[in-house]
């Protein structure tokens, strides 16, 4: 298990220093494993490719359904592509009020 991982944390260690080309290169040769999905995804987000985010995160969702950081950067993703909801006008006074 170790060997899988040896080139995961190099991954990380290009996307930490911002050469997510390197970084790419590597989790694009690591089809199926959890972590490099998740990482892959997180990559996606940053060059703005949200579809294939969304893709990569929820396949990395599936496979490890209760790792909770990809449930989380997955909802992030999902709630960034839908947008920001849209208050029902008879609630809109009450919450820019909250909101001050």
């Amino acid at each position: 298990m170790r060997l899988i991982n040896l080139p995961l944390e190099e991954a990380l260690r290009h996307y930490q220093r911002g050469d997510l080309n390197a970084a790419e290169a590597i989790l694009i040769g690591m089809p199926g494993h959890p972590s490099a999905l998740h990482l892959l995804g997180v990559l996606r987000v940053q060059q703005r490719r949200l579809p294939e985010a969304v893709e990569l995160l929820a396949s990395a969702r599936r496979i490890q359904p209760h790792e909770a950081q990809s449930q989380f950067n997955l909802g992030k993703v999902l709630s960034a592509r839908v947008g920001r909801p849209r208050l029902p006008r008879r609630c809109a006074p009450r919450c820019r009020s909250i909101r001050r």
